[in-house]
């Protein structure tokens, strides 16, 4: 689960190896083998890159399931939410603020 999530995030963020293990501080063929499950990054570099693609550990990890899911809504939600008029943002907005009460 580690690898494909690792390959997904960084296909997410339209990075090449050599990006992504360049800003990690990782030789490119480190981070190569962390993709290819040739290797496994120490606790350190895994906080680190959960926090460069702004996930957390039991993502990256696969131990947070629902993630996924709840990433599609949110971009559904966010698709959905430009197409709207103003007028009716204000009242998604509004009910949103309801339901946050309840």
């Amino acid at each position: 689960m580690f690898t494909k999530r690792l390959i997904s995030l960084r296909e997410k963020a339209g990075m090449s190896q050599q990006e992504i293990s360049k800003r990690l501080g990782i030789a490119r063929t480190t981070y190569a083998s962390y993709e290819q499950g040739a290797r496994e990054p120490d606790i350190d570099m895994i906080n680190k890159i959960a926090d460069f693609h702004g996930v957390s550990v039991d993502y990256l990890l696969g131990h947070d399931l629902n993630n996924d899911q709840a990433k599609n809504d949110d971009d559904e939600l966010s698709k959905i939410l430009a197409r709207l008029p103003h007028d009716k943002k204000k009242l998604i907005f509004e009910l949103a603020k309801n339901l946050l009460n309840e």
